[in-house]
Formats: C-alpha cells, structure tokens, sequence
C-alpha cells in the first residue's frame, strides 16, 4: 500500500526517529561537556580560593602557631621522666 503525498510511512516514521534520537544524544554530549568544562572551571576558582585563605591564614596566625608549637615542645623536652614499672 502506498501512502499519500505528506503522511510519512511506517518507515519513514523509524528513520525520523533515530535521527532525531541521534540528535538529541549528540546535544546531550555536547551539552555534558560543557558542564564538564564548567565544573573544571569551578574547582579551579575554588582552589585558588582555598589557596589564598592558607595563605592568609599561615601570614596571619603564623608566629603565634610556631610560638605554640615551641611551648609545647619545651614543655615535653622539660618534664620529668615518668616510667610505668
């Protein structure tokens, strides 16, 4: 049987399918790397962000942390010796 001038066939119909099924995966592709590039771009500015707040932070709290850690140490080096016997 053969189809009138403008209604598309039963094949007709599957080829428009998969070309439009075709399409709409290539725009997807296309569509999820560019999210990829986005989220790289992300991650990248929130890097350097955590990067300049180490920063900020060892310039800021530096000494005072060095001058701790020093306490502590010659508060262990200088107690005494306690054994467990």
């Amino acid at each position: 049987m053969q189809a009138q001038h403008g209604t598309p066939t039963a094949a007709g119909r599957h080829i428009a399918h998969l070309t439009i099924g075709r399409l709409r995966s290539g725009v997807a592709e296309r569509e999820c790397r560019g999210e990829r590039g986005a989220s790289m771009a992300e991650y990248a500015l929130l890097l350097a962000f955590v990067f300049i707040a180490a920063l900020l932070t060892i310039s800021l709290f530096g000494d005072s942390v060095v001058a701790l850690f020093d306490f502590a140490t010659t508060t262990f080096q200088e107690a005494p010796n306690v054994s467990s016997s």
